[in-house]
């Protein structure tokens, strides 16, 4: 049986590797220069193959080295977290927490929320990935996504923790200029829709007595971005559908009006998502019962 590449062996590479320095990277790891040269070669012999070119100025790394150079950081990341997720089974709340969430709600609950969760757990440090696609939540590197609406990977765990409401919006001149009483008059004004690509799109629709209906719109503009539709429709470009949380500030200012107000997007859930048995871990489970608990503090406009 082929013996397993030590760990310690990579990391050594690793290091050498990036500094392209036998002596750099001795000094850094706290070891003599013949140590990390035994340690290469022997890697170099157990593979068959050479990975640095070494002189006595400079290392240069091979096609080899390159490919084991990919591979050997995210094993050894892999390892690291491996390590710390153990250790956080018996330990305090501690250690890095990898949060993946779209960028309009990550940047309303950074201010709020996530600052509530650090001045608890001192020791979590925070790194957010803020996209509008849905990241692969199997990757080990990822701890728990916040989306809203649905969840089709039925490997994750979802827990739903709130909801949110798109309300309609125009400026104050748009809507003045543009008749909208009706349904049928949205259907006629131009639409600033969240997508990739212009119309004809399909809004949702939901009155206060729970009447459902769908109404097909389009328009000029079309952005996978709320604050770039918040700008547009202050610019009187048309109406827009947006999360009313995100809205509340240009309402307030008075930069934007709701026009049919009895008439809401359907309830999106927020859900907290993450990795079967990922809640064992501590800095998981402190975020997810913080969340549910601290939530409400958010100002979501939803039911």
């Amino acid at each position: 049986m082929e013996a397993t590449i030590d760990a310690g062996a990579l990391r050594v590479f690793v290091r050498a590797a990036e500094l392209r320095s036998v002596t750099r990277a001795a000094r850094e790891l706290g070891v003599s220069k013949s140590t990390v040269s035994k340690t290469l070669s022997a890697l170099e012999e157990q593979l068959g193959s050479v990975v640095l070119e070494r002189t006595s100025r400079r290392i240069e790394v091979t096609q080899a080295g390159q490919m084991l150079l990919e591979r050997a950081r995210s094993v050894l990341l892999e390892l690291d977290r491996l390590t710390q997720d153990v250790r956080e089974l018996k330990d305090t709340v501690r250690g890095q927490l990898t949060i993946t969430a779209p960028p309009d709600l990550g940047a309303l609950l950074s201010a709020g929320l996530f600052a509530r969760f650090l001045a608890c757990y001192p020791e979590v440090r925070l790194a957010l990935r803020l996209d509008y696609g849905f990241a692969d939540l199997q990757d080990p590197n990822l701890d728990v996504g916040i989306r809203i609406g649905s969840v089709q990977d039925e490997r994750l765990v979802a827990r739903t923790v709130g909801s949110v409401e798109r309300i309609l919006l125009a400026s104050p001149r748009f809507a003045r200029s543009h008749r909208l009483e009706t349904l049928e008059d949205l259907t006629r004004c131009p639409a600033l829709v969240f997508a990739d690509t212009t119309g004809p799109f399909r809004w949702n629709l939901r009155n206060e007595r729970g009447k459902a209906v769908e109404v097909t719109v389009s328009g000029p503009l079309a952005a996978r971005s709320f604050p770039a539709l918040l700008r547009a429709t202050e610019a009187h470009l048309g109406v827009s559908l947006v999360p009313e949380l995100l809205a509340k500030e240009a309402l307030q200012k008075k930069k934007l009006v709701t026009v049919l107000p009895g008439w809401r997007q359907l309830d999106a859930p927020i859900l907290l998502v993450h990795r079967v048995g990922q809640q064992k871990l501590r800095r998981v489970r402190a975020f997810l019962d913080f969340v549910q608990e601290d939530l409400h503090r958010v100002p979501l406009g939803g039911s």
